[in-house]
């Protein structure tokens, strides 16, 4: 309550930081905003301690009950509290508006695989698209929905590669793109982008009756909106038996150069521990087959005839673990921002598991454990105090009775 009453007292020099940080003719409405939302959570508080400290004076004999009462009451505050605040967050929509299938989304089922889509705009219904629509029907999106805080191996990899996003679809697996036809028209005055992309579909949008976004494929790219574009890039999962150890700095290096082909070789962050023979001239080699995948963990078979380094398109993070052929084997940085395994020649399974350390949660769930006890600890004292023989109970019966009241 204090901040807010110190926001709205500053609130022009709380503007004026607004404005400079590029939200202009917003920035009096993001400090109204804030100074509601501080005394909304304030008075909140304020009821919830209320309530707290009415648990802790609660006498013996109806302390059951007034803590029920009490916890009631908070649950309902609680609950109104949501009810109130969900208006302004959630927007309840028809079910069809999402489920039902278009043109182009049982195209991208049929085609996509395990690759992703890429958007290039997230205006307008491409947001929807790629918030809601698109992960209901399990296309994997390259666009992320919400990122306030840009990961730094993210940041160093645009910085690296530029402004053009043609590098990071390649390393992320983008297998179509979707945009305004305007981008396709761009695309074909490139002699260096027009190979890599062919047109799959033009289409035209309208709105449904479920509020959803109808999609009408047209035969004459000029007449199309919206292209729907196939992009040649890496897959999902590659085997490739040419590579290089590097450094990180070394590695976002070599991955900017413009001659840089993941297809024929990858920058390994540590070495594979295995030998590169000769092999086919393009530097992929072998046969890779997804078994199953879900967002933690995949099984892959592999069969090649040399080794070689099988690169999986998913951001590395420390917390990947593999098993080569059921037995743990490393996990390692490609291409700076990838993951892979070292597969020696034959045919071999991979399992790729996300395993991240869950002793925070232990941390959480005991110092949860510690406050429940301590509660309980402090109301059953407290109880216990009221019901003593000195008590205000049974003390004022021993009075009368030494008075001559009995």
């Amino acid at each position: 309550v204090l901040f807010a009453g110190f926001v709205f007292v500053t609130r022009g020099e709380q503007e004026a930081a607004f404005v400079q940080k590029g939200w202009s003719n917003n920035a009096p409405v993001i400090v109204q905003n804030m100074v509601r939302a501080l005394l909304h959570g304030g008075v909140l508080a304020f009821v919830l301690a209320g309530g707290l400290v009415g648990m802790l004076r609660c006498h013996r004999k109806q302390a059951w009950r007034q803590l029920g009462w009490i916890g009631v009451a908070l649950v309902l505050v609680v609950a109104v509290d949501a009810k109130l605040l969900a208006r302004h967050y959630v927007k309840t929509i028809e079910r069809d508006s999402i489920a039902a299938e278009n043109v182009l989304i049982r195209y991208l089922k049929s085609n996509l695989g395990k690759d992703r889509v890429a958007l290039l705009t997230e205006q307008g219904f491409y947001n929807n698209w790629m918030s809601v629509v698109f992960p209901y029907h399990d296309i994997p999106v390259f666009n992320i929905v919400q990122m306030p805080r840009v990961p730094e191996d993210y940041q160093k990899v645009m910085a690296a590669v530029g402004r053009s996003p043609v590098r990071f679809w390649e390393l992320a697996a983008v297998g179509y793109v979707i945009g305004p036809v305007q981008a396709w028209q761009q695309i074909q005055k490139d002699q260096a982008l027009a190979p890599r992309f062919s047109l799959a579909m033009g289409f035209q949008v309208y709105q449904t009756s479920s509020g959803g976004i109808g999609v009408n494929p047209v035969m004459d790219v000029r007449e199309a909106e919206h292209v729907l574009l196939k992009f040649d890039g890496m897959p999902r999962f590659s085997l490739v038996n040419r590579w290089r150890v590097m450094s990180d700095n070394e590695a976002l290096a070599a991955i900017a150069v413009s001659t840089f082909n993941p297809r024929r070789e990858v920058v390994l962050g540590t070495d594979p521990g295995i030998r590169a023979t000769q092999a086919a001239a393009d530097g992929t080699t072998g046969h890779v087959s997804v078994v199953s995948m879900n967002v933690k963990e995949v099984t892959i078979q592999t069969e090649q005839q040399s080794p070689a380094v099988l690169v999986f398109s998913q951001r590395y993070d420390r917390d990947w673990v593999a098993r080569l052929d059921g037995k743990p084997a490393p996990v390692m940085k490609c291409n700076f921002i990838e993951l892979g395994v070292a597969v020696p020649p034959g045919r071999h399974e991979v399992v790729l598991r996300y395993q991240p350390a869950i002793w925070g949660l232990y941390v959480q769930g005991f110092g949860m454990l510690v406050c429940l006890m301590a509660g309980v600890v402090i109301v059953t004292r407290r109880a216990a105090a009221t019901g003593h023989p000195g008590g205000q109970g049974d003390g004022g019966a021993e009075n009368r009775f030494r008075g001559g009241s009995v």
